[in-house]
């Protein structure tokens, strides 16, 4: 099951939807925030990714996705490129998208789902399974060359990972409800089995859109 695909194709459809209008629902129509950062060190050089610097932004998702007995419910952070994301069938590039699902065996009947997703406090790692190890937290990150690295490709050992949501409060936003923070640190695989050591890892993005900027 490739969640994270899923979602990457949920956040661009959303991000189509609210830009129709752009001077009402564009989120640089409501001003760039410098708070909102992706801060990591992979493989020991440092990674920075803030919005208003070299065209960043923040952006937050939310979708499912559903098979034979299973409902994958998710919502994600992302720090990428205005411009990329305004492209169709553009992938992103030195982007980073967290994602927080959960594994249940029927869809949720609303969209309150995406409000119990977030919550202060620490997660486990999800495994890109069918079962119930599909409930966590997911880490990506796509170089500079378009190749996935995620903490659930490769072996999915995160041993020694952790990932914890420090701060989630209510903002004033047409588009987001929330602003969300997380620290962490994890191993990254690729497809071809190789692995990347992310330490010192921070986010901060806008979370948790209103239903309407992502149906």
């Amino acid at each position: 099951m490739k969640t994270l695909r899923i979602l990457t194709l949920v956040l661009l459809a959303a991000f189509s939807f609210s830009s129709c209008s752009k001077e009402e629902d564009e989120p640089y129509h409501e001003g760039l925030d410098d708070r909102y950062v992706l801060e990591a060190e992979l493989d020991g050089n440092a990674v920075v990714l803030q919005e208003g610097k070299d065209g960043y932004s923040s952006f937050g998702s939310a979708g499912k996705t559903s098979g034979t007995g299973f409902c994958l419910d998710a919502a994600s952070m992302i720090i990428g490129r205005y411009s990329e994301l305004s492209k169709a069938n553009t992938k992103l590039k030195n982007a980073f998208q967290v994602t927080l699902q959960r594994h249940a065996t029927t869809c949720s009947a609303n969209d309150s789902y995406m409000r119990g997703l977030y919550r202060v406090g620490e997660y486990p790692f999800a495994k890109d399974t069918n079962d119930p190890n599909a409930t966590g937290v997911v880490i990506l990150y796509t170089d500079a060359h378009g190749i996935d690295w995620a903490t659930n490709k490769g072996s999915q050992d995160q041993t020694a990972s952790r990932f914890e949501v420090t701060q989630h409060q209510a903002i004033k936003s047409k588009i987001y409800q929330f602003e969300t923070e997380a620290v962490f640190n994890c191993t990254l695989y690729n497809d071809a089995g190789e692995a990347m050591v992310l330490t010192n890892g921070r986010i901060m993005a806008r979370s948790v859109p209103y239903p309407s900027k992502y149906q």
